[in-house]
């Protein structure tokens, strides 16, 4: 009990000496608004399955959920957090390397520098057997209002 008249003691004489104050930390951040949205994107309905491979399907599913992320006022740069969820064909083992291709040619580039996280989940199969690959996006992205 002694040691907190001691303090609440001290910290008035501090206060009342005219030690600066200091602005909450809420005031410096006013003003952004951040935002995260969650994508789910799969292979274009217009990708042929006759010569449909990890490799296109990727660069296809890519391509998709650039102009999704664009409809919303994102882009590629704003992703955090990729998780790609990949299939095979024929109980062989899923193509990670044709994936691997694929994404590295759009991420970690010029024009996209991003380089989000990645987690690679390989999964038995999708509700189209004609699919091979399925990404989930966390974007991220702080504005000034």
């Amino acid at each position: 009990m002694k040691n907190i008249i001691i303090i609440t003691a001290f910290s008035l004489l501090i206060i009342g000496c005219g030690a600066p104050q200091v602005d909450p930390v809420s005031t410096k951040v006013q003003g952004k608004r951040e935002e995260t949205i969650r994508i789910f994107a799969e292979p274009p309905l217009n990708i042929d399955s006759k010569i449909s491979n990890m490799r296109s399907q990727t660069a296809g599913t890519i391509s998709v959920l650039r102009n999704d992320l664009d409809s919303k006022g994102f882009s590629l740069n704003d992703c955090s957090l990729v998780k790609a969820y990949i299939s095979s064909i024929d109980e062989k083992p899923a193509d990670r390397k044709g994936f691997l291709t694929a994404y590295k040619k759009v991420f970690g580039t010029r024009l996209v520098p991003n380089k989000p996280q990645i987690i690679l989940v390989e999964v038995l199969g999708f509700n189209n057997p004609e699919h091979l690959v399925l990404l989930e996006a966390q974007c991220h992205k702080s504005s000034q209002n």
